[in-house]
């Protein structure tokens, strides 16, 4: 249980720098650049995930999913509502539409998360087998 949680608290920290440099990048004139921060955040998630598949069991590959998924949604509304309020302008916190949003966020990270680590775990037992 304590090596999903650091392995969550290393999936946030990758989903948060994503997010912040991502953010941060788009007001400069460099914002090409941005979606550099897209493919590491893609190619960070998958290697955690192989590295996770690795050395637990599925069922604590699905727990980390579901850990990182729900502390990414939590830090994504938290980053967005206090530092940059003008990416969530036409929110209100906690109000209908916030709520459908906020419902609509966690299905989609879990899915994401979850199918990456669906895909990191055929990779691994798919190398185990190739041995």
């Amino acid at each position: 249980m304590i090596a999903v949680a650091r392995l969550g608290l290393v999936g946030l920290t990758i989903s948060a720098l994503s997010m912040i440099g991502f953010v941060i990048i788009a007001e400069t004139e460099e914002s090409q650049w941005r979606y550099m921060f897209v493919v590491g955040y893609v190619v960070a998630t998958f290697y955690l995930f192989i590295f996770t598949a690795r050395r637990t069991s599925l069922r604590s590959t699905i727990m980390l999913a579901c850990t990182i998924a729900l502390a990414s949604v939590v830090f994504e509304q938290i980053a967005g509502f206090y530092f940059w309020p003008g990416l969530v302008k036409d929110l209100s916190a906690f109000e209908q539409e916030h709520l459908r949003s906020l419902s609509i966020m966690i299905c989609t990270a879990l899915l994401w998360y979850l199918t990456v680590a669906a895909g990191a775990n055929a990779v691994v037992k798919l190398l185990q087998t190739l041995r």
